[in-house]
């Protein structure tokens, strides 16, 4: 769950860049997929990370997404069926913590690494139209200390600032044989909340 503000900047040449920027909410359900942009915080993850000792951690996460389809049409009982665009992502991201226990309901975590993300989109040729595949890639310093309640053994609530700072990135479109990269960036801060489990 998490309210984030983003920002995505593509630089063209030394005189030019494009700039999205906006807010996104999630509950309960994460998307790494804004049509053909794509928010690498948001993206559904498995987070591991282990308590070395004196309240040392070492962890990361792990994400992969992956979506692709069919359009029918029918008009006057004719279908015709054409593929979907295919959309594929993966993250990684390695983190050290350190754990401070203020009470035994209440510890601050404080956590950080790099993420590594790709995301490509997949537009098939349909009638002419040569499609197009189009990927984002990037590295980000992610930060995102915790405060972590503890109502219950093994059970953690986790409240967290978000910071990913974009640091390097790439984007390139390829069509009919003609390819085009840029510089890209994505950048998020926000706010997240989850559940952990400790064992």
């Amino acid at each position: 769950m998490g309210f984030y503000f983003f920002k995505e900047v593509v630089t063209i040449d030394a005189n030019s860049e494009v700039e999205q920027s906006g807010t996104q909410i999630n509950f309960l359900v994460g998307t790494g997929s804004q049509g053909q942009a794509f928010n690498p915080a948001t993206a559904p993850r498995a987070t591991f990370d282990f308590v070395i000792g004196g309240g040392l951690t070492l962890g990361g996460a792990l994400g992969y997404m992956s979506r692709s389809g069919e359009v029918k049409t029918t008009v006057e009982g004719v279908s015709v069926t054409v593929d979907d665009a295919t959309y594929s992502a993966v993250l990684f991201n390695p983190r050290v913590g350190y754990m401070i226990r203020t009470s035994p309901m209440l510890s601050i975590w404080i956590k950080g690494g790099l993420s590594v993300y790709q995301f490509k989109v997949e537009e098939p040729e349909i009638e002419g139209d040569p499609g197009f595949e189009q990927t984002f890639t990037g590295t980000q310093l992610t930060i995102d200390p915790a405060l972590v309640l503890t109502p219950v053994d093994h059970v953690g609530i986790l409240i967290s600032p978000v910071i990913d700072q974009a640091l390097t990135g790439n984007w390139e479109l390829s069509s009919d044989g003609v390819s085009t990269e840029e510089n890209y960036r994505w950048s998020n801060y926000g706010v997240s909340a989850g559940l952990a489990g400790f064992f």
